[in-house]
């Protein structure tokens, strides 16, 4: 993916963690769900149930796994995950002990709640026509480390283009 209209300091700041997650964003990222909670709880060892509910709500906060340094990982966002999974938050120390946990968890989140890899679904984001600003939203959405307003504008795009189409089938 190009990123040669960001900034090194957003470069650097992509996938991580600019400051510890305030408490509304806890409760919007990191709240699981009851899918999410079964998922998590079906773990047998305390430190995956714990690792897993850490996973799942970085990637929707940061759109990217937490895979390498998990001292980034804010011990606000910890306590929270292991709350909800009734796991001591001290257990997130163990989970870094086998990488290999990390990023089969990330694998399993990404299959089991249907995200995709980046890369893979960059070419479908690329043709998507946002009304000649793709580059402003996308670079917002960088910004703030959430590709939520860019699935969200790329859905409004596409919707916005096949509407006339479904408009004129309806009329037939």
């Amino acid at each position: 993916m190009p990123v040669d209209f960001l900034s090194d300091e957003q470069v650097a700041r992509y996938g991580r963690f600019a400051a510890e997650p305030l408490p509304g964003e806890l409760e919007m990222f990191f709240r699981l769900d009851e899918r999410a909670l079964t998922h998590a709880r079906s773990k047998r060892a305390p430190a995956n149930r714990l690792g897993l509910a850490v996973q799942w709500g970085a990637v929707r906060m940061l759109g990217s796994f937490v895979t390498e340094d998990l001292k980034a990982v804010p011990e606000v966002v910890v306590r929270f995950a292991a709350a909800q999974v009734g796991v001591d938050p001290a257990e997130f120390g163990a989970y870094a002990e086998r990488w290999q946990s990390r990023y089969e968890h990330a694998w399993e989140v990404r299959d089991a709640f249907g995200y995709t890899e980046f890369e893979s679904a960059e070419e479908q984001v690329c043709v998507i026509d946002c009304g000649g600003h793709s580059e402003d939203v996308l670079r917002s959405a960088v910004q703030v480390a959430n590709f939520v307003l860019l699935a969200t504008t790329a859905f409004k795009a596409d919707l916005r283009r096949i509407a006339p189409t479904f408009q004129r089938s309806r009329r037939s």
